[in-house]
């Protein structure tokens, strides 16, 4: 029983990470497009 909690931890860590990298790399897109359009605003 502890075993299967144990891998079922790691694979949730591993979920979390990737979902983290997503958003991170998401945001830095969205900040991207954003200063874009500022920049064709002035």
């Amino acid at each position: 029983m502890k075993k299967t909690e144990h891998k079922d931890g790691d694979r949730t860590q591993a979920e979390d990470n990737g979902a983290t990298e997503m958003r991170q790399s998401t945001n830095v897109f969205l900040e991207r497009q954003w200063k874009d359009c500022v920049n064709l605003q002035q």
